[in-house]
């Protein structure tokens, strides 16, 4: 395995497990210290230093604070659910301030896909998704077109500009071989 995947996958299996923030801790030494520590167990497993030893610190870490594990990567998917939620109203609202037709609607709704906070409902319920709405069709059974984005199309033009790219280029230079390839005689 490639060193580099390796750390990465110890670091995101030791991440889950070590997931407090500095809110836990009463002073910035504590949590420099647990930062300290986290960054040893991740050297010594990505390193093959001392691995039994440290898989049991890990094991025994986890069994002992497996509430507050439980705790912090709940609060961390809340935090991920409101940022997504928020992003989308604010996309929502860029849209529907451009005049888009039918957006306006969904400015305030939340996203498709997107559950309510799980400490509301059962664990059960939680885990199921919530059903797709049929996409909106004309009478002839088109979808709808997505809006023109004037922005999106001068982003990318002024992009392709910094970049060398000149749009006349590929037509300037097809015209130029199809002229060269020309035999010209004269009668």
């Amino acid at each position: 395995m490639d060193e580099i995947a390796k750390e990465l996958k110890i670091r995101k299996r030791i991440a889950a497990i070590y997931n407090k923030t500095r809110d836990d801790f009463e002073t910035k030494e504590a949590w420099d210290d647990y930062l300290e520590g986290v960054e040893d167990i991740i050297y010594n497993l990505a390193n093959n230093v001392d691995t039994q030893a440290t898989e049991a610190r890990v094991g025994d870490y986890e069994r002992a604070n497996r509430a507050s594990i439980i705790a912090n990567q709940a609060r961390a998917a809340e935090e991920l659910r409101k940022a997504q939620v928020a992003e989308f109203q604010a996309s929502a609202a860029a849209v529907a301030a451009e005049g888009a037709a039918g957006a306006a609607g969904t400015a305030g709704a939340a996203p498709p896909g997107f559950t309510a906070p799980t400490s509301a409902i059962g664990p059960a319920l939680a885990a199921q998704p919530l059903p797709v709405r049929p996409v909106a069709q004309d009478a002839h059974g088109n979808l709808p077109r997505a809006p023109f984005r004037r922005d999106t199309l001068s982003c990318e033009h002024a992009a392709a500009k910094a970049a060398g790219y000149v749009p006349g280029l590929p037509r300037s230079r097809a015209l130029t071989e199809a002229f060269s390839a020309l035999l010209l005689l004269q009668p």
